[in-house]
């Protein structure tokens, strides 16, 4: 991301944020399959393709998307805004601490989970 911004020459603010949105979104999505799979865990499952399809797979595709989205869409529509100077920096603050604040939900909520789910299980 560091690479295709500094390659485009955008705005430092636009450039923080695309770093920040990708940070976020590496982290949530890690967390997400970690804790997914680990709730969702079936060891008799021998096909790996079976594991994309199954209820954990699909839950882990659409939640991941759902972050992307909640998560790019305010941002994007945050530095619109900016541009045309409707948002002082107040407003800039309250997103990335939105930024943060999911990015903690979205990646602590599944592994919490998940190792709730596999401290239960008896191997």
């Amino acid at each position: 991301m560091y690479l295709s911004v500094e390659m485009l020459r955008v705005d430092s603010g636009i450039k923080f944020a695309a770093l920040a949105i990708a940070l976020a979104m590496a982290c949530s999505v890690s967390g997400m399959s970690t804790g997914f799979g680990a709730l969702f865990l079936d060891l008799k499952q021998r096909n790996p393709a079976a594991i994309m399809s199954s209820f954990g797979g699909t839950l882990n595709l659409v939640m991941s998307l759902g972050f992307m989205f909640v998560v790019i869409v305010p941002v994007a529509a945050l530095y619109h805004l900016h541009i045309d100077r409707l948002v002082s920096g107040i407003g800039t603050a309250m997103t990335y601490l939105y930024l943060v604040v999911v990015t903690l939900v979205a990646t602590g909520m599944p592994l919490l989970l998940g190792r709730r789910s596999l401290m239960a299980r008896e191997f």
